[in-house]
């Protein structure tokens, strides 16, 4: 290998990885933009929880985790 073969082989490698770092820096924002939107939703489901005195105390009571309560609560929400 000569000069020439060393210094494509190092300039394609140089644009892979900055391909990469791209890449990677795309992921980091769609993982912020995810966090972003789960605490927004969090505080959403609190707030409503909040306004709600059953499901306030369904949820200080641990009844809201339990699969059957959860899917009715759900259908009746549906139905309102």
């Amino acid at each position: 290998m000569d000069d020439g073969d060393l210094e494509y082989m190092e300039s394609q490698s140089e644009e892979r990885i900055t391909g990469l770092s791209a890449r990677v820096q795309a992921l980091k924002n769609i993982t912020g933009k995810i966090g972003d939107e789960i605490r927004s939703g969090n505080s959403l489901l609190e707030a409503m929880v909040l306004e709600n005195p059953i499901l306030t105390f369904l949820t200080r009571t641990r009844l809201l985790e339990r699969p059957v309560l959860k899917h009715r609560i759900h259908l009746e929400q549906n139905y309102e």
